[in-house]
């Protein structure tokens, strides 16, 4: 790869901006939540997972925690599956769950780890078949209305994560 001049000073200032961030963070692990609104347009998912794959190339360890909601609201809707919402969050019966499981697990976390791959970096794709690394309980909410699969997070089992990340790997979690 040929870069003239112009483009050498470029990339020289972006650096020498970045080597302050680059030495704090250097050997750290950073946790990254990457939203499903980021993952609507390939530009957007393309340019995260060159950012993730620069950060693994520096010395920091990311980890991805990412969500997906949008693209699991169109699936419940192509699959005639209505959905509601109390205070925010997702009423889940075992249909939409089935739908949620296989948009974050199959699809969405596949897809993040194909992309960071295609950028140079290792990345391995950690989901709920993973040694329980997360650990939930049933959210229940004040007003007493049931959100049917819905929990909240107690604990994170972190070793599993850990072992990855000695052996040079980048973390999608969900």
């Amino acid at each position: 790869m040929s870069v003239d001049r112009k483009q050498a000073q470029n990339i020289a200032s972006v650096l020498s901006e970045g080597l302050p961030y680059i030495q704090r963070f250097y050997g750290k692990t950073i946790v990254i939540k990457y939203g499903g609104a980021a993952m609507s347009k390939t530009s957007l998912k393309e340019g995260f997972a060159r950012d993730i794959a620069l950060m693994k190339l520096v010395g920091m360890n990311p980890v991805i925690v990412h969500g997906g909601g949008p693209q699991i609201a169109n699936e419940l809707k192509s699959a005639g599956i209505k959905t509601s919402f109390i205070s925010g969050f997702r009423v889940t019966d075992h249909k939409t769950m089935k739908i949620v499981r296989r948009v974050l697990g199959q699809e969405i976390n596949k897809e993040i780890v194909g992309l960071i791959k295609g950028f140079g970096a290792e990345a391995f794709a950690m989901t709920r078949y993973n040694k329980n690394i997360i650990r939930s309980s049933k959210l229940r909410l004040n007003e007493g209305k049931d959100l049917g699969l819905v929990g909240k997070v107690e604990s994170i089992q972190n070793k599993e994560i850990k072992k990855k990340i000695g052996k040079g790997f980048i973390d999608p979690v969900i």
